[in-house]
This record gives structure tokens, C-alpha cells and sequence, in this order.
């Protein structure tokens, strides 16, 4: 499911409805809105434990 965001609160809105769907996930492409907001994506993502694919430059600690 292609969720594109453009507000913070879309965030969780997005992790949340991809949940409802067999076998989801995350793939955060490395641009401007998701870097300067991995914080808020990661902190939305966790309470789903939803697998995160993102740009290990970009998501540092993510490959540990």
C-alpha cells in the first residue's frame, strides 16, 4: 500500500492503517520529509512493532 504523508499527524495515520494489512511493513525512501521526521516515524512504527526498511545513514542503529 503506497501511504504518502505530508503532515506529522499522516504519520501514524498511514503505520497504523498499513497494519491492517497481512504482512505489513515500511519502506521509507530517503528524502527530505522522511529524514527530518525519522524520530516521529520510528516512534509511530514501534507500538506496531511494524518492520522498517529505511537508509542505515539515515536510520543509524536500525541494523544492530
Amino acid at each position: 500500500m503506497l501511504a504518502p504523508v505530508h503532515y506529522d499527524a499522516d504519520i501514524e495515520k498511514a503505520i497504523a492503517s498499513q497494519q491492517r494489512e497481512p504482512g505489513g511493513g515500511l519502506i521509507n525512501l530517503p528524502e527530505s520529509f522522511s529524514v527530518t521526521r525519522r524520530d516521529v516515524i520510528i516512534a509511530a512504527a514501534a507500538p506496531h512493532s511494524s518492520p522498517l526498511i529505511g537508509g542505515a545513514i539515515y536510520y543509524p542503529g536500525l541494523a544492530d
